[in-house]
């Protein structure tokens, strides 16, 4: 498994930035699929870039490859190796249990220190959703789903919170498992309910449940996410009034 990420200072993961030519740097950009890869990593706010399978991209995962190819190449890219068995592929398994668990340790800290902010009108939106009598729920992949909620200060604004690890979700996204586990818990069928999304994975999964699908542009481009057909995207959370949300 491997990460990519904006190009750093030469260390050994693409050519050496004495060596990058404009002319090559430009050919590579010149395709609107290996622009929009380096626009996600540009907007990525983890500094380490993103894994290669959280590019999302409206092509097959060999094109896909290709693209990153042509970026590190070019020298505009890097990527290295992610995840404590591809690294320590030798190790014993007690080693890299305690790796892991040291990095979760890591990124709590640093939660704790640098929590995420709600999104850009979040407080607006879920005071006209509460007015319009709908019941929200927040469904993640992440272990981390609650403990992030809880330290941004939201977590009360969810009538209820599903993450794959409490229920025990074994298919992740694009798999609509997570979803339906968010519409029994909330008690309503999918067909009342919409998924509010930004990530392409999140989509597909959605349109398999047959809830209002919304694609929100905050990671991918509107572009990006409207070539897999959701029923609406939107730039932010104020584009997304309840009268959009009702179906």
């Amino acid at each position: 498994m491997s990460r990519s990420e904006p190009h750093p200072d030469h260390a050994g993961g693409g050519p050496d930035l004495a060596g990058i030519e404009l002319l090559t740097v430009l050919q590579a950009l010149s395709d609107p699929v290996r622009l929009e890869i380096v626009r996600q990593l540009a907007g990525c706010v983890d500094e380490a870039g993103l894994m290669c399978r959280q590019i999302e991209l409206p092509v097959t995962k060999s094109t896909s490859s290709h693209h990153l190819k042509v970026l590190s190449n070019a020298g505009i890219t890097a990527e290295r190796e992610q995840g404590v068995r591809n690294i320590l592929s030798d190790a014993k398994e007690d080693l890299i249990q305690r790796i892991a668990d040291l990095k979760q340790t890591f990124y709590i800290c640093n939660l704790n220190n640098n929590p995420p902010q709600p999104l850009p009108y979040f407080y607006e939106m879920i005071a006209e959703w509460r007015q319009a009598g709908l019941k929200i729920c927040v469904a993640g992949s992440s272990r981390n789903t609650h403990f992030i909620l809880e330290k941004m200060g939201i977590f009360s604004c969810f009538d209820a919170v599903v993450d794959r690890y409490c229920y025990d979700i074994q298919k992740v996204k694009p798999e609509p498992d997570i979803y339906l586990a968010a519409f029994k818990k909330l008690n309503c069928e999918p067909n009342s309910c919409a998924i509010v999304t930004n990530s392409v994975r999140g989509i597909k999964a959605a349109k398999k449940t047959g809830a209002k699908t919304i694609g929100i542009s905050t990671t991918v481009s509107k572009e990006n996410l409207a070539s897999f057909k959701p029923d609406l995207v939107v730039d932010n959370l104020n584009e997304i009034k309840s009268a959009r949300i009702k179906v």
